[in-house]
């Protein structure tokens, strides 16, 4: 029965019950509802306003590899002022990543995960007791900790004290319930562009639960409620794929327990609760229990209990390494204030060691824990050693490819620059390998940075995923590449898109200025379009360099045109630009004089002086895309002028790093730093469903 329908309370129903304070196990049975009439309203009305796709800048997360991030936040309510920043946590304490302020008083917030996508969900009611504020916004919280941009806001026509984020699979879900009235409460759905989906469930309660804690079985989703009533009743409900709520068991516990977390170890789920009791020495004690989830998302048994010398009204529980630890966090309310630690709890629901404890300001009132992605990736490339001066073709043995796999789905377009971007001390090149992320509310660039390519062609670490700016509904193909447009003295990056839509297509570029050290734009420009470049495309590329010597930048933008039979290439050339990125003038479409196959799965171009004759050359790669392997075929046009005329070409083949590909690059560069350009292909890999 849907809890929607019923209050699930017990009415002369056996029900086995566990009284907390001597913390005895547990025998849970599915109960009845009892008889209680309820209306079930539709969707809560609420107004709101909606802000544009905007474009989504994530600063540099690369400090934060490998650890767990909480966002800890102070909603003013106190003399610590409004206070944001967030820290890393691992199986020790890691380094502070951000510190803020000024984001406004929001008394409850909550965390909700929608794909790879991290979201703050914050609603305000007024702390004085006026409860005239009935405002909500949600933010996204960035890669490196940061709060970013608001991606909607509006009003409620109540109030909610309770308000829980969690998941479904990838889909991410708020629960919120009025503590007042007629205790009012709603499931309802944040989609992947941070903005309110539907309400897929909603009714109302007889009791306010001001516990509501998500946890996991078996890929299934359960909140665990609890009362703070006098009875302190509290009951599990399955949260359903359609994001309705249904009852599995109920109890009554001798105390109410206001820290609850749960967490999942080696296929196991266990459910944590901190309670305080009066100590010494204006000293809080905290009582704890760890306790089983049965495989069907009931209550099992009891497996661990104990007493700590401070009560911790913040608790999460959180993996890390193959491992599970509780963070928890001593308000200022009481003696002890700031204090925390990290302990270790194991698979068999055991309480571990501690690992590490501190202090640290008090005031903090609201944690959000969040994940990192370094997705999306994909990207697979190869580096052809020492060009050679008459042919164009690598002279020594292709790398051994390096992968940088990633399980998720539909990413496309493509593109690779080398540049020396972190300023190592041996000058090593770093590869920005780019692609294009499929979105419900626009697609948008990604990229990721092999850092310190190596003399196999290997990188000594990966960057985590940089999004860069929106670039529309569909894509044909995609380019990078990297130089000082500007011309002071810091490199800048461009993305390119062949944008796709029912009629003629057109290139989009974007620049992001002023790239730092950890491969992070100080901004980005607006969108430049060039329009008629034809109606049907299968790849594309972007190169910069200097083809006339006056000391500014060409640009050249790629498309394989795509018509019934053999491919062609299609280029053409942006003159002199100038320091905002625009090009003094463009040629039209030049076809390059010859066919490229029938089937290709992408492209990539590069501008360099392979036959060191001080004019740039022009390489144009297809991938192409027959049943089996997909073997880059590379295109050399020599001593390139800036009206796109080539003296000659030469052909070769270079190797396949896969079957199925949705893009690519070419970049070329002293990788070994031997005096010889290399040749570096990338590819996006495709396989049926996930990449």
């Amino acid at each position: 029965m849907p809890l929607s329908n019923f209050e699930c309370r017990n009415s002369g129903i056996e029900i086995h019950l566990t009284m907390k304070n001597s913390l005895n196990t547990i025998g849970c049975r599915r109960f009845l509802p009892v008889l209680y009439c309820l209306i079930i309203l539709s969707i809560c009305g609420l107004s709101c306003s909606k802000n544009d796709d905007p474009v989504i800048v994530p600063p540099d997360n690369s400090i934060t590899a490998g650890y767990e991030v909480f966002l800890f936040y102070n909603d003013n309510s106190k003399d610590y002022g409004d206070v944001t920043y967030t820290q890393c946590i691992g199986a020790n304490w890691g380094p502070e990543i951000f510190r803020g302020s000024g984001f406004n008083k929001w008394k409850h917030l909550a965390g909700v995960e929608v794909g790879s996508h991290q979201y703050m969900f914050g609603h305000n009611y007024d702390w004085t007791g006026s409860f005239d504020n009935k405002s909500y916004m949600i933010n996204q919280i960035l890669g490196n900790g940061e709060i970013g941009i608001e991606t909607e806001h509006g009003t409620f026509i109540k109030n909610y004290e309770t308000i829980t984020g969690f998941q479904l699979g990838t889909r991410g879900f708020l629960f919120g319930q009025d503590r007042y009235g007629d205790h009012y409460w709603f499931v309802q759905e944040i989609n992947s562009g941070g903005r309110l989906g539907a309400e897929t469930d909603n009714g109302y309660w007889n009791n306010y639960y001001k516990t509501a804690t998500p946890f996991y079985v078996n890929g299934k989703t359960f909140i665990f409620f609890q009362t703070e009533d006098s009875d302190n009743y509290w009951f599990i409900a399955y949260v359903s794929p359609a994001g309705q709520l249904y009852d599995v068991c109920d109890g009554y516990w001798g105390n109410y327990w206001p820290a609850t977390t749960s967490y999942q170890l080696n296929g196991k789920t266990y459910l944590f609760g901190l309670v305080p009791k009066d100590g010494n020495n204006d000293q809080v004690n905290g009582d704890w229990f760890i306790q089983a989830i049965n495989s069907d998302g009931s209550m099992g048994a009891e497996t661990d209990r104990g007493l700590w010398v401070k009560y911790y009204n913040h608790v999460i529980g959180y993996n890390f390494g193959g491992r599970a630890y509780i963070f928890g966090y001593k308000t200022d309310y009481s003696g002890g204030a700031g204090a925390w630690f990290i302990q270790e709890v194991t698979s068999e629901g055991k309480m571990g060691a501690e690992i590490s404890h501190g202090s640290m300001n008090g005031g903090y009132d609201k944690f959000i824990p969040f994940k990192l992605y370094n997705a999306p990736g994909s990207s697979r490339f190869s580096i052809g050693w020492d060009l050679s001066p008459t042919t164009g073709a690598p002279t020594r043995p292709w790398s051994e490819p390096f992968s940088d796999s990633w399980g998720g789905e539909f990413k496309f377009g493509g593109g690779a620059a080398l540049a020396q971007i972190n300023r190592d001390a041996g000058s090593r090149l770093d590869a920005v390998l780019t692609g294009i992320s499929s979105q419900p509310n626009g697609d948008c660039f990604y990229y990721k940075i092999a850092w310190d390519i190596d003399n196999a062609g290997k990188p000594a670490a990966m960057s985590n995923t940089i999004f860069g700016p929106n670039c529309g509904e569909s894509q044909a193909g995609g380019g990078t590449d990297i130089a000082d447009i500007d011309r002071n003295g810091v490199p800048d990056l461009v993305l390119m898109s062949v944008d796709d839509p029912e009629g003629a297509n057109s290139f989009w570029y974007y620049i992001g200025w002023n790239l730092t050290a950890t491969g992070q734009p100080a901004s980005w420009s607006g969108k430049f379009q060039l329009d008629g470049l034809g109606f049907d495309n299968a790849g594309g590329g972007l190169a910069l360099g200097d083809l006339d010597g006056n000391g500014q930048p060409e640009m050249v933008v790629m498309a394989i045109d795509k018509p019934s039979g053999a491919k062609q290439f299609w280029y053409r050339i942006g003159r002199n630009l100038d320091q905002s990125g625009k090009a003094a003038s463009w040629t039209g479409n030049i076809p390059a004089p010859f066919y490229v196959g029938f089937q290709s799965a992408g492209g990539g171009a590069a501008l360099a002086d392979i036959n060191h004759n001080g004019k740039p050359d022009l390489v144009l790669m297809d991938i192409d895309s027959p049943q089996g392997p997909n073997p880059f075929w590379c295109y050399v046009g020599w001593d390139i002028d800036i009206n796109g005329n080539a003296v000659s070409w030469e052909k070769f083949i270079g190797p396949s790093l896969g079957n199925m590909t949705s893009g690519g690059g070419a970049a070329i560069g002293d990788i070994d730093k031997n005096g010889i350009m290399d040749l570096l292909l990338m590819t996006i890999d495709n396989p049926i469903g996930k990449d």
